[in-house]
């Protein structure tokens, strides 16, 4: 904001206060300046310095000047005249300083490197350099006067940008430039450049340089108990308006829910970057029916509760990636989007090619949003420092990759606010909603105090906020808090979609490769049979079974996202997906790669293959059969011929006995044929052609 001109913003500008010095230490003993003893930067100005006149040389006889007194930077030529001296007669040469033009209207007070560690992270994030940003103090000349004004912050090629935006500050760009590269360089030579630490945007952070918890733009102040008091007596008036019981039971558990998200979205960025990206809050989805209080109530809620940070904007139709970015790097703590149907239709269509469709998929959990070109070579990162909350009229996002990065809230038909009850929120809740920001400040200094609590999962972290809250003001927990779970339904049926969308590809990638390479291959086998035969065959290149082990190699997951829109970050991802054990090295060949391993049966049961107990079990009642037609054997001799488990054998060897199918004798078992074919068991003689007949 403009302020009116001060002496005091020269007389304390640390660019005068450095100029000044460095002409007291250029000065002799006596107290006049010498100007030998000035740098070669400041040599061959003709006139008596002071500090108010601040000159740089530029090229020949040129020099840069900075006008205190008259605030300007200009540029000045050196002239040369003679005359002769009134004493002496003779003929003598004077150097003077003739202004040449104008550049700037205005003099820079002060100067600031602004190093942002949010800046830090996302240009980390991008394998780029963190760009330096300036924040300009300057003083400007105007017809009215003379006001103090700030420009940036911005890099260094931005700063003409910002001037534009200031209108009337210069006249020639390319000079411009060069002086803008000029003032830099006088501000370093002088050591008169200030460094701030601290985030350019407002907000909440956990900074890992101090490890605290730091904020900006936010009162920090710890709330008395009395106003916490009121503000949850607020919130239980909002769910208590309708006395319709249905509209209470469903509306009010979705509200329950959205206000736990809240408490914990304010501090979405410390959370993120106190866990390093391990865990990380998602964005909030709150949808369905139009007249539920979604626009009216909720999204005012939200941003209430971070007050002044939190943000309620609306995007409609004329989002762009630029708008959004800009959006998101405003503040760190919660924004609301309403309208934001249209923003969402091209991605529900999943388009991977879409910039916008990757940037939204990544910024919760990550540091950076995006880059912009700038210049030449030059990029400016923008931080994904908010966390966002979208109210949309529409029916959920299809888009798997975007659903997993939303905690979603829909809201239906029986949730519809009648007219008269949203008349009543409008006069007695809205005019009081300044109540909530308490909450906020109660949060951030619990946190403060405890910032251990910061590793919880954000639905744990949630609850633990909640009963402080109650506690501190002295109140139980209601009820409609406590059936909020915060359970999202839409990510338990997006893991069941993945894994059926891999279990169906296993399936068909096991029947092709059976019925491709199997000499003996017969659409009566099972499916069991033929997932095995391809297995122990290895026919196909990402599987390898051992014993009772299979082996999954990595190079599955790229096969499956060749065929698929499979959305898994990694092959760790996969295995977790569908439970199987990652890392492990086995030995394939002459290397020791990390693979997957599961259990045989698991594998079976995974695909849906495996057969039930009892088919199990006659299949291996049959299997003993046929052997113990052929001879007698012992059950060690049983166990090793048909290599299955010995407790399974045990229990088919039991009930053959109980039926009286096979005989023990000696230790030995042999088949009683009558009572095999009697109980309908195919028995094959084996005997031998002779001359004379069987023998």
């Amino acid at each position: 904001m403009d302020e009116e001109w001060n002496s005091d913003n020269i007389q304390f500008s640390p660019i005068v206060i450095k100029f000044g010095d460095l002409l007291t230490k250029a000065s002799k003993d006596s107290g006049e300046l010498d100007m030998e003893f000035l740098p070669a930067e400041f040599r061959g100005w003709p006139h008596d310095p002071d500090p108010y006149t601040i000159f740089f040389k530029r090229k020949g006889r040129e020099f840069w000047v900075l006008d205190y007194k008259n605030p300007r930077v200009a540029l000045y030529r050196i002239r040369k005249r003679k005359y002769k001296d009134e004493d002496t007669g003779e003929e003598v040469e004077e150097e003077f300083a003739v202004h040449d033009r104008t550049v700037f209207n205005f003099v820079p007070v002060a100067i600031r490197e602004v190093h942002d560690f949010t800046i830090e992270l996302a240009a980390e994030e991008a394998n780029m350099d963190a760009p330096t940003l300036y924040r300009w103090v300057i003083a400007e000349r105007a017809l009215s006067g003379i006001y103090i004004r700030e420009l940036g912050p911005a890099l260094k090629v931005e700063l003409l940008d910002k001037l534009n935006e200031v209108g009337g500050l210069f006249l020639s760009e390319a000079l411009a430039k060069e002086a803008i590269d000029t003032i830099l360089a006088l501000a370093r030579l002088l050591e008169a450049v200030e460094h701030v630490h601290e985030p350019l945007a407002p907000g909440i952070y956990w900074n890992p340089k101090t490890r605290q918890l730091e904020a900006y733009g936010f009162d920090t102040q710890m709330p008395s108990r009395v106003r916490i008091y009121d503000a949850l007596k607020l919130l239980d008036k909002i769910v208590k308006a309708n006395p319709d019981k249905r509209w209470y039971e469903s509306w009010s558990v979705k509200f329950g829910k959205i206000f736990k998200w809240a408490l914990v979205a304010g501090l979405g960025y410390a959370y993120k970057v106190y866990n390093e990206k391990r865990r990380w809050i998602p964005y909030l989805l709150f949808i369905g029916e139009s007249l539920t209080g979604k626009t009216q109530v909720i999204s005012k809620v939200i941003s209430y509760l971070w007050k002044p940070l939190g943000k309620v904007t609306s995007i409609g139709s004329s989002w762009s990636v630029y708008n959004f970015g800009e959006t998101i790097s405003s503040v760190a703590s919660v924004i609301v989007i309403n309208e934001a149907a249209p923003l969402f239709k091209s991605l529900n269509f999943g388009d991977e090619g879409d910039n916008f469709f990757n940037l939204i998929k990544n910024a919760p959990e990550q540091y950076l949003f995006r880059t912009k070109s700038v210049g030449k070579n030059i990029r400016r990162p923008y931080p994904a420092l908010a966390t966002l909350a979208f109210n949309a009229n529409m029916p959920g996002i299809k888009d798997e990759a975007i659903r997993r990065r939303f905690f979603t809230v829909e809201f239906s038909k029986v949730d519809k606010i009648p007219p008269e009850i949203a008349h009543y929120f409008e006069t007695s809740i809205v005019p009081y909603l300044d109540y909530l920001a308490d909450i906020g400040r109660f949060v951030f200094n619990v946190i403060k105090e405890e910032p251990e609590l910061l590793a919880l999962p954000w639905e744990d972290l949630a609850e633990k906020l909640v009963k402080r809250l109650y506690e501190y003001a002295g109140l139980d927990i209601p009820e409609w808090l406590k059936n909020a779970e915060l359970v999202d339904n839409y990510r338990e049926e997006l893991d069941d979609e993945k894994r059926e969308k891999v279990v169906t590809w296993l399936r068909r990638h096991f029947d092709e490769t059976y019925f491709r390479y199997s000499r003996y291959a017969d659409s009566s086998t099972t499916p069991k049979d033929r997932v095995f035969y391809v297995l122990e065959h290895e026919l196909s290149p990402y599987f390898v079974v051992r014993g009772n082990e299979v082996i999954i190699k990595k190079s599955l997951l790229e096969a499956i996202r060749a065929d698929t829109r499979l959305d898994v970050y990694n092959f760790k991802t996969l295995c977790d997906l569908l439970n199987w054990d990652y890392p492990v090295q086995r030995r394939l060949g002459s290397a020791r790669p990390r693979v997957a391993v599961t259990t045989l049966d698991k594998f079976f049961d995974l695909l849906g293959v495996s057969e039930s107990k009892i088919e199990a079990d006659l299949k291996l009642a049959e299997r003993v059969v046929d052997v113990l037609a052929v001879n007698s054997f012992t059950f060690d001799e049983l166990l090793k011929i048909l290599n299955v488990q010995e407790e399974e054998l045990r229990e088919v060897i039991t009930e053959l006995e109980r039926e009286l199918v096979i005989l023990p004798k000696d230790g030995r078992y042999s088949l009683n044929k009558a009572r095999a074919r009697e109980l309908g068991f195919e028995i094959v003689d084996t005997y031998v052609v002779t001359g004379g007949g069987r023998v």
